[in-house]
C-alpha cells in the first residue's frame, strides 16, 4: 500500500489502493483499491481499437513501466 502511494506521485496509471490484509490460515491477501475507470479486457472485447486508442493504451502501459521500473 505505501508503495503504491509513492508510484501514483510518479503515475496517474496506478490504481490506488486504500488498505492490504492477509489471512495466513487460507493463504488469502485481501486488497481494498478504488474501482479503475476502465477494464482493458473489457475494453478489447469490443473489436479492434482504433490506432488512436492503441497509442493511448500504450502510452499508459509504458508509463506504468517506467514508473514501475
Amino acid at each position: 500500500v505505501a508503495m503504491s502511494k509513492r508510484l501514483r506521485e510518479t503515475s496517474n496509471h496506478i490504481i490506488k489502493m486504500y488498505s492490504f490484509d492477509f489471512d495466513g490460515e487460507k493463504g488469502l491477501g485481501f486488497i481494498t483499491m478504488e474501482l479503475g475507470q476502465q477494464n482493458l479486457e473489457d475494453f478489447l472485447s469490443r473489436g479492434r481499437p482504433s490506432p488512436q486508442q492503441r497509442k493511448m493504451i500504450w502510452r499508459q502501459l509504458v508509463d506504468i513501466a517506467v514508473t514501475l521500473h
